[in-house]
């Protein structure tokens, strides 16, 4: 193929117009997309929008004004459409490693807990490293064995010893991919979980986990919603607050009195979010405060709880 010729074929493609529709130096070619995408042209305003007027001005209200607590929700309904999932089946949480190191984790505590004498971590040689890393930690960490292997010889690992296979799909060095629906079924054949990496291939690539085997499993919603509902939190309700300037700060001593100005109504937050809307009261014969409503904007709560926002 010659120059002439790739010049043609770049002339002829639909897609070409969309590049427009991005930021990029002059004479770049940009082939990292799928560690960082460029940034498009649209997204500055919307991002300057979330800084200096969300965050700058509304604050904390922009939990609730700017819908702030279930954006991870919704931008994981558009997310879904990339990798065949239905609505209210992905959320948006924390980074790739973060969230392999979650959800392998459970993986690895259902199979425990359904088969003990499964021991092996089962995973590509080649698989991004990081990946690599956190399943090493974890084998570690649980007395179990990570075994690595081939690309092609990664069925005949799917035995009675393995607990979970762990792959990414698209291999981020040669751009191979793997057969997502085989290996899911081999796996499930064999009786072990499957935990995929989607990293390199949504939004790249064709990805359909309902049509590849990913069905949902009532046990992964269990414990993982077990799971954050035994993390504790700090529930913080300011009862008063008083003005005051730094001059009469400095003057302040004991015995002094500090006038406070009571709100009718409290709200009780946790790192900084609106959760509860309280008011004063007394139980037990001590101070309390009784809740009057619970701050949500869905009424399904993020923990699956049926919530009530009257």
């Amino acid at each position: 193929m010659t120059r002439d010729d790739a010049l043609a074929l770049d002339a002829a493609d639909a897609l070409a117009p969309l590049r427009q529709q991005f930021v990029l130096p002059p004479g770049l070619i940009y082939l990292d997309g799928n560690s960082l995408g460029v940034l498009p042209k649209a997204t500055a305003a919307p991002v300057q929008e979330v800084v200096q007027q969300e965050w700058g001005v509304d604050l904390i209200r922009s939990w609730n004004s700017a819908g702030w607590i279930d954006l991870s929700q919704r931008v994981g309904d558009k997310i879904a459409q990339l990798v065949g999932a239905g609505a209210g089946e992905l959320v948006v949480a924390d980074s790739t490693s973060v969230n392999l190191f979650k959800v392998l984790s459970a993986a690895l505590s259902m199979a425990q807990a359904d088969a003990p004498q499964r021991r092996r971590i089962v995973s590509e040689r080649s698989n991004f490293p990081t990946d690599l890393y956190i399943a090493e930690a974890l084998a570690r960490e649980r007395g179990l064995e990570l075994v690595l292997a081939e690309t092609d010889d990664l069925p005949q690992q799917l035995d009675a010893r393995c607990a979970v296979l762990m792959l990414t799909h698209v291999n981020y060095r040669s751009g191979r991919m793997h057969d997502m629906a085989a290996l899911s079924r081999a796996a499930s054949d064999a009786g072990a979980l499957v935990v995929w990496d989607l990293a390199h291939s949504a939004g790249a690539v064709p990805v359909d986990l309902h049509a590849d085997g990913a069905e949902p499993d009532p046990r992964w919603v269990n414990l993982l919603q077990h799971q954050i509902q035994a993390a504790e939190v700090e529930l913080v309700a300011e009862l008063a607050h008083a003005p005051a300037t730094v001059e009469q700060l400095l003057s302040f001593k004991p015995g002094d009195f500090i006038e406070l100005d009571l709100d009718a109504q409290i709200q009780a937050k946790v790192d900084g979010v609106p959760i509860l809307d309280c008011h004063y009261g007394t139980a037990n014969k001590r101070y309390a405060i009784k809740i009057d409503r619970l701050i949500t904007s869905s009424t399904v709560g993020w923990l699956g709880a049926q919530t009530d926002d009257r």
